[in-house]
């Protein structure tokens, strides 16, 4: 049997819409003893001893998207080299333990 609105036309409601992600700033905290090594690379490169890297456990990074495109976007910047995600600096604490935001740059120039 076919469902038909008010107006005796077959129902073409396709059911619940999907949501979509909303956009905003999320917040990637480092954990203790990562490090952030050179050329912005979230491990040592030859010749580079383990160890030597800027320490990243005092940091934290502001990526804006979807939960689940920042996420995207910090795996693909610094692998599994992070800790956590939050929806707000204040919930990632960065007031509290007075964390230091990295900046993220697609300019090759800029070290971090």
């Amino acid at each position: 049997m076919t469902n038909t609105s008010i107006g005796g036309q077959p129902d073409t409601d396709p059911g619940p819409v999907p949501q979509t992600e909303p956009e905003q700033d999320w917040i990637f905290t480092f954990g203790h003893g990562q490090r952030l090594y050179s050329f912005g690379h979230a491990r040592p490169h030859t010749g580079e001893p383990v160890g030597v890297g800027v320490p990243l456990m005092d940091r934290y990074v502001v990526i804006r998207g979807t939960w689940t495109g920042a996420r995207d976007t910090m795996m693909r910047t610094f692998g599994p080299i992070w800790s956590m995600q939050y929806a707000s600096r204040e919930a990632a604490g960065v007031p509290e333990y007075e964390l230091t935001e990295l900046i993220l740059t697609t300019d090759p120039g800029v070290a971090w």
